[in-house]
């Protein structure tokens, strides 16, 4: 055997080599035309991928190789180490791009690499570099161009044509047998090409016709059959809704399709002869662990333990997703018999979200379960709510059972929670011991209008964090859900509020007095609050992570009281007006000497000498606001404007009009001509900074406060000036340092 080269990078192959070199040897010795021997080992990716090269493009005159595994080449020639390779006809040629590549495994042959189409992209490698440890550089592209490129084989029996080999998997393509495809695509990258679009990702079935027209092996068990679809769809017919075909699903593909992750049941009603928790169908489905996503889209169940029994036969399930989930048999709801045969079902462990009435925003279940808001459905979700609790409140000496224990994430639409009382919320808040995250939502998730930051002080203090958002909920419904949780004798301590609301759409905005009563009931357990001013919806100044945020009108807090929230430490005010005059309205109103952190966002981009008239009266106010004895212990006060037009001087003017805060040394200013303003947040002596673009930010001061927020054990910051891409290096610089000195 010989390979040629020359400078165009074409390499001919020709003969075979030995049988006894291919795959077999571990060590290899090249020896070139000038003497030189260079001895190589055999080096393997972790996948079994064996290295091959460098090949130089520079020009080789032929050489040979016989059974003693003696190579000769030009002394132009790189070191380099061939093997598991078999050529099953003379006059094929090569064309590469690259200085190596990598191999198709172990056993490769030529149909490992056939490109389909012509120029086919295969990643390649370099030898380590010299040094003590083994090296290697980033993998990259190789484009090989082959030219009359033969069948071939490892065997030395004599291969079938290629167009024999195109019929035959022709025709295995027709029949659909997918584990037969499926074996066909691991024999050659070639195969995997033409075979790979005709192995689903998707399969619905609507009845016994389309599983038993499905074909598969179902005798022969062997390795490389089809591993199955990602998502799997089980529907009724039209009439009845009937899914029988459900136990012929789980009883041929359980234990065979090990690669579904979502399984969607729909417009479907199950079987009356498949209730039994002990079914076989129930039996079968544990062997799909593969299975992390339940969807239950308009089905009915003939009792609650059928439906329990098909959430606990999912071993793997993780996010449970219910919408117009019905019972035919609810009046025996909370029948003894029901809640005993419930509680002897086994937990799902892994279960740890749930939507209850909503579709998933995640993959591609948002275009199918749309936010229709449906004022009748309401009562079977109360009914499977109230369930849950009465099963989790044994009686006698039953035991305590949460079939939803392990869920820590829970959203609701607003067709569930519209109609909530404050005895809903306790119910929801007992049945899920482990929730972290509730949220009340409707169809525009993006509208955030209130969320809060509680602490369960009966279970070890965990926090939960209630979010209500979405624009097109009913204002009627949002204020209802925010008293619910007022009213509720659950113990919860709200530690944080966040509060956004629209402007343009005032009809659709949660009310003020509702806000103001959550403030007010938070009492001395609130900590931070947060909230927006403003009449405008902001064009073009909106926070990018809040592309619909909402702004509060201004007149809304007008009643607003902080006279009960004696623990404020943090204040953050997102002011969308050049008019100081509400916020300085609501910060008189703060009776918390414990507030050691005030931020404002000022956004305004208009350049008027009105509106900049409008904004030094306003920070004059804020500077006398903010020097009240109530302050006397502020830390950090950030002003940050957000600006759309860059005003030379604007710090220094806006310094010019808060001398009391300047000249106590807590004062921030920072500037910046962005849509997206920087923003610090200060917690428990920590600093975390995000940033996107070049600016300015002043994370803290020096002077008195600075030492006195030494002394509470509070984080002395510095100020940090920063550009795109060292602002990290720079903050962590400044946080080690731990002065008060610019960097």
């Amino acid at each position: 055997m010989y390979l040629a080269g020359s400078k165009s990078g074409v390499m001919e192959a020709s003969g075979r080599w030995p049988e006894t070199c291919l795959n077999q040897s571990t060590e290899s010795i090249v020896q070139w035309s000038d003497g030189d021997v260079f001895t190589s080992r055999r080096r393997r990716y972790p996948d079994g991928y064996t290295c091959l090269g460098p090949v130089s493009q520079q020009s080789v005159r032929p050489f040979s190789m016989d059974d003693s595994k003696q190579y000769s080449a030009s002394e132009s020639s790189p070191q380099a180490l061939w093997e598991g390779v078999s050529l099953g006809r003379e006059g094929s040629s090569l064309e590469w791009e690259d200085s190596s590549l990598e191999w198709g495994g172990p056993h490769g042959c030529w149909e490992d690499l056939f490109p389909f189409p012509p120029t086919y992209p295969l990643p390649c490698g370099e030898d380590p570099l010299p040094g003590p440890y083994p090296r290697w550089k980033s993998l990259r592209l190789l484009h090989l161009k082959w030219e009359n490129v033969p069948y071939s084989s490892n065997s030395r029996r004599p291969s079938l044509p290629v167009e024999l080999w195109m019929q035959i998997l022709d025709v295995v393509l027709k029949e659909q047998n997918y584990d037969a495809i499926a074996r066909c695509a691991r024999v050659c990258r070639l195969f995997q090409h033409m075979c790979k679009p005709h192995l689903a990702t998707d399969l619905t079935f609507r009845s016994e016709e389309d599983v038993e027209n499905l074909k598969t092996d179902i005798a022969v068990k062997e390795i490389g059959g089809w591993r199955g679809p990602m998502r799997m769809i089980i529907g009724g017919n039209k009439d009845s809704k009937a899914i029988p075909h459900v136990a012929s699903i789980a009883s041929k593909f359980a234990g065979r399709w090990t690669r579904v992750e979502k399984l969607t049941i729909e417009k479907a009603s199950w079987p009356s002869s498949l209730r039994a928790a002990d079914a076989a169908v129930f039996r079968n489905l544990p062997h799909f662990a593969s299975i992390t996503q339940l969807v239950l889209d308009d089905v009915t169940f003939p009792s609650i333990v059928t439906f329990g029994a098909l959430v606990s036969a999912l071993s793997g399930l993780k996010e449970l997703y219910l919408r117009d989930v019905k019972l035919t048999i609810s009046s025996f709801l909370f029948d003894p018999r029901a809640l005993s045969e419930f509680r002897l079902l086994p937990q799902p462990k892994n279960l740890w979200r749930i939507y209850l009435g909503t579709g998933t925003d995640r993959y591609d279940l948002e275009h199918r379960l749309e936010h229709d808001f449906t004022p009748t459905a309401w009562p079977y979700y109360t009914e499977l709510l109230d369930f849950m609790t009465a099963v989790s409140n044994p009686r006698g000496k039953s035991p305590r059972v949460y079939p939803w224990g392990s869920v820590s994430c829970m959203k609701l639409d607003e067709s569930v929670w519209w109609r909530f009382s404050s005895s809903s919320i306790v119910r929801l808040l007992r049945a899920l011991p482990s929730l972290t995250d509730l949220t009340f939502t409707s169809a525009d998730e993006k509208t955030l209008n209130l969320k809060m930051a509680a602490v369960r002080t009966h279970s070890r203090s965990t926090r939960i964090d209630i979010v209500v958002k979405g624009s097109t909920a009913r204002p009627q419904h949002m204020d209802n859900i925010v008293r619910c949780f007022i009213k509720t004798d659950h113990p919860i301590r709200i530690t944080e509020i966040e509060t956004l609301a629209h402007s343009r759409l005032q009809e659709t905005a949660m009310g003020g007095p509702a806000m103001n009563e959550v403030v007010r009931h938070a009492g001395p357990s609130l900590h931070r609050l947060e909230f927006f001013i403003n009449a405008d919806k902001m064009s073009g100044g909106s926070r990018p992570d809040q592309h619909h945020t909402l702004a509060l009108s201004a007149d809304r807090y007008h009643h607003l009281d902080l006279s009960e929230n004696t623990n404020l430490q943090s204040l953050r005010i997102h002011h969308h007006l050049a008019s100081c005059v509400d916020m300085c309205e609501i910060l008189s109103r703060v009776t918390s000497r414990c507030i050691s952190s005030v931020y404002i966002e000022i956004t305004t981009g208009s350049s008027k000498p009105t509106e900049q008239g409008e904004l030094s009266e306003g920070l004059s106010r804020l500077d006398a606001v903010l020097s009240l004895p109530v302050f006397d212990n502020l830390v950090n006060v950030s002003i940050q404007p957000s600006l759309v037009v860059e005003h030379d001087g604007m710090e220094e003017s806006m310094k010019a009009c808060l001398t009391s805060l300047g000249r106590r040394g807590i004062l921030m200013i920072g500037a910046e001509v962005s849509s997206y303003a920087v923003h610090d947040t200060i917690q428990s002596g920590t600093v975390q900074v995000d940033g996107t673009e070049q600016g300015r930010t002043y994370l803290s001061g020096g002077g008195t406060a600075a030492e006195k927020g030494r002394e509470r054990g509070q984080v002395a910051l510095v100020s940090v000036t920063w550009r795109l891409g060292d602002w990290q290096e720079r903050n962590r610089a400044a946080h080690d340092k731990g002065s008060t000195s610019s960097i």
